[in-house]
């Protein structure tokens, strides 16, 4: 008789994370349908599922403008943003672990406290130093304010992965000869590599998507963002859906490849952070 409600029930929660799935995909699969069809048939009422034809104008639009140079932009201010970021918060993560002073978890708090601060209210301060400093339309700078925003995050990450891991096994290389920062790097970081490279993953998804620091930062076409590229097929008074769904569609192509590559590592990496 259990046996027959647990299958029941094992049963009911697989139809519902079915449902849940459907639902959270289907604005992806309409999306990716979308960019093959004409605006008429986007606008079509009643509306065809699938194409008539296999269209690839929309993206031969998308490729031949801006687009293409706004995801590199992209992909190496998240390049900048992972290494800084890691660099940090690896050494703060690590040192909050090892250590048990007064005051550690009120600073920590704080830290992470700092993420409740709404974003807009920063923007205008941060605009203002970077005019004094000639930094705007620099990707260096908007790197550096990604950092600022995702390192508490990554801090507190890095800190419960370091802290899986036994202080013997420090103690056994510091009594070989080690230094604290050798037996960090010979020893500790590379059993905490898998929760390094989900907190890559997280920082990559943050700047990849990020709109409004890009926005107010970068206003050179050149300079700018696939964020900010992709709003370019949106004007006042006229919208290009199917070009907007085709640079949607290309825009997924780096953070699922990014994903599928490092899917084990990842996984790894969230379960690993959530033991304590």
């Amino acid at each position: 008789m259990k046996s027959r409600h647990f299958r029941a029930a094992h049963s009911i929660q697989v139809i519902l994370k079915l449902l849940v799935a459907a639902v959270m995909l289907f604005p992806i699969l309409w999306s990716f349908l979308c960019s093959f069809k004409t605006e008429t048939e986007i606008f079509r009422f009643p509306p065809n599922f699938f194409p008539e034809a296999l269209n690839i104008e929309n993206y031969r639009n998308v490729w031949d403008s801006n687009l293409p140079l706004q995801m590199w932009n992209s992909v190496k201010i998240s390049l900048y943003t992972i290494a800084g970021t890691l660099l940090l918060s690896t050494l703060a993560g690590y040192g909050f672990s090892r250590s048990n002073w007064k005051g550690m978890n009120v600073l920590l708090y704080i830290l992470i406290g700092t993420q409740m601060i709404p974003g807009l209210s920063n923007v205008i301060t941060l605009y203002i130093t970077g005019n004094k400093l000639n930094a705007l339309n620099t990707h260096w700078y908007v790197a550096l304010i990604y950092i600022a925003s995702n390192a508490p995050t990554a801090v507190w990450l890095m800190k419960s992965y370091f802290s899986n891991i036994p202080r013997a096994l420090d103690e056994a290389a510091l009594v070989d000869g080690c230094t604290h920062v050798q037996a960090m790097f010979r020893i500790t970081l590379p059993l905490v590599r898998t929760g390094m490279v989900a907190c890559a993953i997280l920082i990559f998804v943050n700047c990849w998507n990020e709109f409004l620091i890009a926005m107010t930062m970068l206003g050179r076409t050149r300079v700018k963002t696939y964020s900010l590229g992709l709003r370019a097929f949106m004007v006042e008074n006229d919208i290009s859906w199917a070009n907007v769904c085709a640079a949607t569609m290309l825009g997924l192509v780096p953070m699922l490849v990014l994903f599928l590559s490092m899917q084990r590592s990842f996984l790894e990496g969230l379960t690993s952070g959530a033991v304590k």
